[in-house]
């Protein structure tokens, strides 16, 4: 839907351009018209990193607004204070997403919004942190490259959820976990496997 409406707007704009121009006694309607294609495409463009249906739209949940702008499997959702991060699926490959939410509901998110502000790998454990917008939200992903489990705690006494992808090639199970971390101060610790990670230091 999100975008069947920005491609809508895009048409419903050069028709109208069209036909002004064709009403209008100008010179050189041929190059208006060319213009013209090129300020609904540059319209449409942009409205791709603008969710204004947030002005007025709000989603009864977050699996709603996430089907809204994307159609790939929601796989897991990991809840957070103001916002969630959705984990989709499409094609095998994983897809995350975070939505923001207020009083009402959710709102539409953005790739854009979502900012991977940390990456690294420890002892064949790959850590990411993503964070939404400027906000003190993050939410953290924590995976075994050599496959199996991991046993992790953090300061925050945080749910680790999981999920699990069989590789038939490899012939093992990968393990990714997440959980949201919110206002981290700077000696925030993750333990994994026994080993201590500082990621605001």
């Amino acid at each position: 839907m999100f975008l069947i409406i920005r491609l809508v707007i895009c048409l419903f704009l050069l028709s109208i351009l069209i036909f002004l121009i064709r009403k209008s006694n100008i010179n050189y309607k041929r190059i208006a018209y060319i213009v013209s294609c090129f300020v609904a495409l540059f319209l449409s463009t942009a409205l791709f990193f603008i969710p204004f249906e947030n002005v007025f739209i709000t989603f009864h949940s977050v699996e709603s607004a996430y089907e809204y702008t994307s159609n790939s499997t929601i796989s897991l959702v990991v809840k957070g204070k103001n916002c969630d991060l959705v984990v989709g699926n499409k094609n095998d490959i994983e897809e995350y997403l975070i939505i923001p939410k207020n009083k009402r509901g959710w709102e539409i998110g953005l790739e854009s919004y979502t900012k991977l502000i940390y990456q690294q790998i420890i002892d064949n454990i790959a850590i990411d942190i993503y964070q939404y917008k400027d906000t003190n939200e993050y939410f953290i992903t924590i995976l075994n490259t050599e496959g199996g489990s991991c046993e992790i705690s953090d300061d925050h006494s945080s749910d680790f959820l999981s999920l699990e992808k069989n590789n038939s090639y490899l012939n093992d199970t990968f393990i990714t976990y997440y959980a949201n971390i919110f206002n981290p101060n700077k000696d925030y610790k993750i333990t994994v496997n026994g080993t201590n990670v500082y990621p605001w230091r």
